[in-house]
């Protein structure tokens, strides 16, 4: 089952490009006495609006990737486990290339790019080729510096455990071969669209509407539609 990340659930990281102002006013209003989820929604349906404007395929419905304008993948640290190392998620990245299907990977979800050196054969059995066709594409994504601070302060503590991921996103994404770009306040926006490689990227929730807007930008562009 994929792993679900609680801290993409809050309120606060809905904000767009108003993140840090909307997580700090969402915190202090759990402060206030007497604060309940039914009381911060009430005050947030802006917030609440857009978390809840994910849509699901009917899996009974017949699946061509072709058919796709596009994919794309939220961030957070679950994708730190489902995405990492995976040769399923490998032959889908692969697949959607050679249907010239453009990908988009925001926050955390590049790390998506470290399984592309897997295919899958008939068998379904995982082959690796470290020389694949997304190697040394251009990507943004969280950095370290901007990860240890939130460790610290800005996520929740679960007593007696260790919470903090076992690795860095921007760290992997070097160690796979990639061309990675960060920027030095962790909070910029920075979204990077590699056309060689049909790869969009976004280093996290602040940059969710420019993504969005160059993801739309792209699509119509593609289609012969206005932008």
């Amino acid at each position: 089952m994929p792993s679900l990340e609680i801290n993409g659930l809050a309120l606060g990281m809905h904000g767009g490009e108003s993140l840090g102002a909307d997580t700090a006013s969402t915190m202090m209003q759990w402060a206030l006495p007497g604060a309940t989820p039914a009381a911060v929604r009430a005050k947030n349906p802006e917030l609440v609006a857009r978390r809840d404007a994910e849509k699901h395929r009917d899996a009974a419905d017949d699946l061509s990737l072709a058919e796709f304008d596009f994919m794309f993948a939220p961030g957070g640290h679950a994708p730190m486990v489902d995405f990492h190392d995976n040769p399923v998620l490998g032959e889908l990245l692969n697949s959607l290339r050679e249907n010239a299907i453009p990908i988009s990977l925001i926050c955390h979800a590049p790390v998506a790019m470290t399984s592309a050196r897997y295919r899958l054969d008939a068998d379904g059995v995982p082959i690796v080729n470290d020389d694949h066709a997304f190697k040394g594409a251009r990507v943004t994504t969280v950095p370290k510096y901007g990860e240890v601070p939130m460790f610290k302060v800005g996520y929740p503590k679960i007593p007696g455990e260790k919470t903090r991921p076992l690795y860095y996103v921007d760290e992997a994404l070097k160690d796979a071969g990639y061309d990675v770009s960060l920027t030095l306040n962790p909070s910029a926006i920075r979204v990077i669209w590699d056309e060689e490689h049909l790869l969009l990227t976004g280093n996290g929730p602040q940059s969710v509407d420019a993504q969005a807007d160059k993801l739309f930008q792209i699509v119509a562009a593609r289609s012969g539609a206005p932008a």
